[in-house]
């Protein structure tokens, strides 16, 4: 079992943009999270795991939730596409399913606990550590982000 970060950043449909955060929300909704076949992480995601839910865009960068999964990533079927608006999702071709999925009542600015995970070693781009739409990281990262946001509600 793994500890992760899944990221979601702004969407769009035509020059329509879709907030990061409502493209979150409805994934917690639905309870999946879309990642690319490509993703170098793919094997290790098969255990099974915890998630953080990173949202970046126009709004700012936050961890905005948490969910849990004991299934390998599967293939987009063709019912989930109807569920799936905007791009880059409309591109992702698998998905993992959350067994629970919650979003925070107090979203938590990412760079208000960016100096306590041992993960990013350069403070100054910590923001180039959340590229790519999944990224594993320590389980005592994953616990002081919960934490924190656990102090905040």
């Amino acid at each position: 079992m793994g500890y992760w970060v899944f990221v979601v950043k702004d969407h769009y449909i035509g020059k329509r943009m879709i907030p990061a955060n409502e493209v979150a929300a409805d994934r917690v909704f639905r309870k999946f999270w879309l990642i690319s076949k490509r993703m170098a992480a793919m094997k290790s995601l098969k255990e099974g795991g915890h998630a953080l839910l990173y949202s970046t865009g126009m709004e700012g960068r936050f961890f905005v939730g948490e969910g849990q999964f004991s299934q390998p990533p599967l293939p987009v079927t063709d019912e989930m596409r109807f569920y799936i608006v905007g791009y880059p999702s409309e591109k992702l071709t698998h998905y993992i399913k959350f067994d629970e999925a919650t979003l925070w009542t107090t979203p938590i600015k990412a760079d208000t606990v960016v100096d306590q995970l041992t993960f990013i070693k350069n403070k100054s781009k910590w923001f180039s550590y959340f590229r790519g739409s999944v990224r594993r990281i320590p389980d005592e990262d994953f616990l002081t982000v919960k934490n924190f946001a656990v102090s905040q509600s």
